[in-house]
């Protein structure tokens, strides 16, 4: 008897570790989609302002820090400093400069 209630025991511990671990798995699923979002809206945010910042609108250059900070903060969340925040960043870097010319 006490064999069999060992048994059910050790699954009962193993179905909370595995729920456990799908709950975490789960939460860094929600945060990936989380960022992710962040980044996109980011992104086109960046782009639109961008886009007029090029044609000379003053509205769009002098928002135009800002934005570019705060898509660069969520490209950083999302990819650390993978290449892919560097070719962000260096994307970033080369616009400004150009307008600034």
């Amino acid at each position: 008897m006490n064999a069999r209630i060992q048994v059910f025991e050790q699954a009962a511990a193993n179905l909370t570790r595995r729920g456990t671990m799908a709950k975490a798995v789960l939460a860094d699923i929600e945060t990936a989609a989380f960022l992710q979002q962040q980044y996109d809206e980011a992104k086109r945010q960046y782009d639109v302002v961008a886009s007029l910042a090029s044609g000379g609108d003053a509205t769009a250059l002098a928002s135009l820090p800002d934005t570019a900070n705060t898509f660069l903060q969520a490209s950083r969340a999302m990819f650390a400093s993978s290449d892919k925040y560097v070719q962000d960043y260096n994307q970033v870097q080369s616009f400004i400069q150009s307008v600034a010319a």
